[in-house]
């Protein structure tokens, strides 16, 4: 997990877009993933600034008085995922039948509701990526990532040691 190969393009139209995917996917041998409208070979995320990179939001610092910018310089840390996870699970618990030391479905929902958490949103759809890569940040030029999936897993488990 050392290098990320990254491509910076300039899409001006969804046409150039769905277009750019539809190229990336012909890259892979497997014809039956990459032409089967269910099972995509890539998940995608969407972002509407490109500097933010892949940095989840509890790693992120909001900028006081400035909406939607923000620092990447380790705002929360891990030391108080806990405290943030544990304050709604004693505020969300009357609402959310779950147990709770179910931490990992519990920070699912924190994230649905916009707490900080250690996730990234991601989706097998190319289009949900596009549109929070364009929701915000009119200014900004935002980004769509490309992951691809089952060499993302297998990169992940030979390196489950790390």
């Amino acid at each position: 997990m050392n290098s990320i190969n990254e491509i910076k393009l300039d899409i001006t139209s969804l046409g150039d877009f769905t277009n750019l995917i539809k190229t990336k996917k012909s890259k892979f041998p497997n014809n039956f993933l990459t032409n089967n409208p269910v099972n995509d070979i890539f998940v995608y995320r969407g972002c509407s600034d490109l500097s933010y990179g892949l940095l989840p939001s509890l790693l992120r610092k909001t900028i006081d008085g400035e909406e939607n910018k923000i620092e990447n310089d380790k705002y929360l840390a891990l030391g108080n995922e806990k405290l943030i996870l544990t304050e709604f699970i004693n505020y969300a618990s009357k609402f959310i039948k779950l147990d709770q030391t179910d931490y990992v479905h519990w920070a699912e929902y924190a994230q649905h509701y916009g707490l900080p958490t250690r996730f990234l949103d991601w989706t097998c759809n190319p289009l949900v990526a596009l549109f929070f890569a364009c929701k915000d940040n009119d200014d900004k030029d935002g980004c769509v990532w490309l992951l691809h999936d089952y060499n993302y897993r297998k990169l992940v488990h030979q390196n489950s040691d790390n």
